[in-house]
């Protein structure tokens, strides 16, 4: 609280003011489970996209791990942010899901930069970057080795959101 003098680590939580039958009031949707095939699907497209997202960070080259990995191999300045890509991808497929299933048109707000690598490899993964930059980032090897390799280099796509479908803050 305001002005609280804090005197220990981790003291006990203040009293609530809230009534205890708060919870009565809470939305109880019921849950119904994704059939497994969209299960699977989803987690194949956020594997994916987490590994696309690191390897935007730190790989150069190697992209597609054909040779054992090598110091050269990194990037000597890695930019980007990890900790905010798997769940950015989480969100970014789920929300895939809806719009492909009930016909939506949504944005998705994103801070400036700290998701670059996660928007970028979704959207490399589902075709979008093929449709602005044709025969640059196609969804194929020389497109994966692109997007990765030229990631927030001179040339290649920056570690801030800058695409054409972007709306920047």
């Amino acid at each position: 609280m305001p002005r609280e003098v804090i005197d220990r680590p981790n003291p006990p939580p203040l009293p609530s003011h809230l009534p205890d039958d708060i919870l009565k009031l809470a939305a109880q949707p019921a849950v119904k489970p994704l059939p497994k095939d969209v299960c699977e699907a989803l987690r194949g497209f956020q594997r994916a996209s987490c590994y696309i997202a690191a390897a935007m960070i730190f790989l150069r080259d190697n992209v597609l791990l054909e040779s054992p990995l090598e110091l050269e191999h990194v990037k000597p300045r890695l930019l980007g942010h990890w900790g905010t890509c798997p769940g950015i991808i989480l969100i970014w497929s789920h929300l895939n899901l809806l719009i492909r299933k009930y016909d939506l048109s949504m944005m998705i707000v994103i801070g400036p930069g700290h998701g670059a690598p996660a928007a970028l490899a979704a959207l490399w993964l589902e075709g979008s970057l093929e449709k602005f930059y044709p025969g640059e980032y196609d969804r194929n090897r020389d497109g994966l080795r692109n997007l990765i390799s030229r990631f927030s280099v001179p040339g290649g796509l920056p570690r801030c959101i800058n695409t054409p479908s972007s709306r920047l803050s």
